[in-house]
């Protein structure tokens, strides 16, 4: 049987090396869903990209990587999916902590509540919320962070190498994020941190359902529930507002939570609710 040959383009496993993978990937996804610019309304837009994405997805892990979706994180058990409740109900908790905190500095008479906005506008943002959470997390913990991992866990051995990939995949995710309104350096550090927290639960469990339903339940809940801006994009109608009159170091100003003081103690709670969840039930799985 003939050794696999190394070389500037290929490992010793015979796979690209990430360095030519990574460019590749990239402009192959470009290509494919390049079509889609010209389709509205954004909801199927989404939902096709999210569709091709998975599709092509599966076929680099079988082709190329030698690898299954599961392997990226999209396994098809129950766990899954109850991670994906669980990962839901934390993202409307946390947001409802910074509101209920924001309380005392929010401008008195101001808080209201608003059964109107509960509308079929309401329940499609749910559902763009969902596809933007499958899709950059299937990218950023999925793809990205398996890759990282897998290489950097080579030249710098398991727990560095984990550490650099956790680092790099949210500095990445914190910076797609720059063309968004009202960005600045306090929501691009957030926004690494963010990140970095929803790689917790990936590298817990290997599975994406958490950290899908936390991203979507954490976006959703800003903007609609919450009433707070949402990545600089200031919330139109949602269930509870409250006008915030509190310093923006804390509320994070035009950019919303992700942005202040708020945003970190969110994030914090988020890790220990993560971290309480796999303790108490995970080890019934087998003592992951």
């Amino acid at each position: 049987m003939l050794e696999p040959v190394v070389s500037v383009f290929t490992d010793s496993s015979g796979r690209l090396r990430l360095l030519w993978r990574l460019p590749i990937f990239a402009f192959s996804l470009f290509a494919i869903l390049s079509p889609l610019f010209l389709v509205s309304p954004q909801w199927l837009q989404l939902m096709l990209a999210v569709i091709l994405l998975t599709v092509f997805l599966g076929f680099w892990a079988a082709r190329i990587e030698q690898k299954t979706l599961s392997d990226y994180g999209l396994s098809r058990d129950l766990f899954f999916g109850i991670e994906f409740f669980v990962g839901m109900v934390f993202g409307v908790l946390v947001i409802g902590l910074i509101f209920a905190v924001s309380v005392p500095w929010s401008v008195p008479g101001a808080i209201m509540i608003s059964s109107a906005a509960v509308d079929g506008a309401f329940w499609m943002f749910l559902f763009r919320m969902l596809l933007v959470a499958y899709w950059e997390e299937l990218i950023f913990r999925g793809f990205l962070l398996t890759s990282f991992r897998e290489w950097f866990g080579m030249k710098l051995g398991a727990r560095p190498g984990l550490a650099m990939s956790v680092l790099l995949t949210s500095v990445i995710f914190a910076s797609v994020h720059g063309a968004t309104d009202n960005f600045s350096w306090a929501a691009f550090f957030i926004l690494a941190l963010n990140g970095a927290i929803w790689c917790l639960p990936v590298i817990l469990t290997g599975r994406l359902g958490m950290s899908i339903g936390l991203h979507a339940a954490w976006n959703f809940s800003q903007s609609k529930i919450f009433g707070f801006s949402m990545s600089g994009n200031e919330s139109a109608s949602s269930l509870l507002s409250a006008e915030q009159a509190g310093p923006d170091y804390w509320t994070g100003g035009a950019y919303g939570p992700e942005a202040g003081l708020s945003g970190i103690v969110a994030l914090a709670v988020t890790g220990i609710l993560v971290l309480a969840y796999h303790r108490a039930f995970l080890r019934q799985e087998g003592g992951k």
